[in-house]
């Protein structure tokens, strides 16, 4: 595996302040809910991860993803739109926009130590939760879009920490529960390559000195559509 370059919950995209921690892959309870993305943006491929409740005064939070519309405040009562969860509250709910489906698994609230997962395949637009290694009914993106008003395109990591401690793993450590075959950690090595064989032809440094009239200054290999300048040397005066 890689020992860097994965997926964390992102502490520009958060209203959790100090309840996020270790490396931003713990989200710690409030008395509100309070929510965060993940640092990753995942718009093809096939991607697993996990959340395990670590404590917590209850068993409300929520994991699962959302795009950058989903609110970061919003009641999990409410079914938010524009974020995908599996509810900790009583382990059996999932939580799509506009629709809450309470029967997505058997069994009781989640406890300490017992781990959620999810599937996500942005190629076929569909997604799976998993409790404790057992996997729920595959679910398409378009038919639990209902309420949505963002891109089911471009999906983040999400995790919702009203009264639930969670940590998160996405692949940093060894998963609890072998991922689906085909599907991958969220990695900066598993994702696709942008396709960019030389980079000079799209950035590059060309220094000079100036000669104080018309001077005209190649770039290089391509044709810049922002110029940062920066003067060095002698300060003119």
């Amino acid at each position: 595996g890689q020992e860097t370059g994965y997926c964390t919950l992102n502490p520009l995209d958060t209203n959790l302040g100090t309840n996020l921690q270790d490396g931003n892959l713990k989200a710690v309870s409030a008395s509100s809910h309070v929510a965060a993305r993940g640092t990753f943006a995942l718009t093809s491929g096939k991607w697993y991860w996990e959340g395990t409740k670590t404590g917590g005064g209850g068993a409300v939070g929520q994991f699962g993803f959302a795009n950058t519309a989903a609110s970061l405040s919003e009641s999990y009562g409410s079914a938010p739109a524009n974020s995908w969860t599996f509810y900790f509250g009583n382990g059996t709910e999932i939580i799509v926009p506009a629709a809450n489906s309470s029967g997505y698994f058997t069994g009781s609230a989640m406890a300490d130590g017992e781990t959620a997962a999810v599937a996500l395949d942005m190629d076929n637009g569909t997604w799976q939760f998993f409790k404790n290694g057992v996997g729920g009914v595959v679910k398409t993106l378009v038919d639990t879009d209902s309420a949505s008003t963002f891109s089911i395109t471009e999906l983040y990591p999400y995790v919702g920490a009203y009264n639930s401690d969670m940590e998160l793993n996405f692949g940093q450590k060894p998963f609890k529960f072998a991922p689906p075959e085909g599907y991958q950690s969220i990695n900066a090595a598993n994702l696709p390559s942008p396709g960019v064989v030389r980079p000079d032809q799209y950035v590059g440094v060309t220094t000079y000195a100036g000669d104080g009239g018309t001077q005209f200054i190649s770039p290089g290999n391509f044709s810049p559509d922002m110029v940062w300048m920066k003067g060095y040397g002698e300060v003119l005066q």
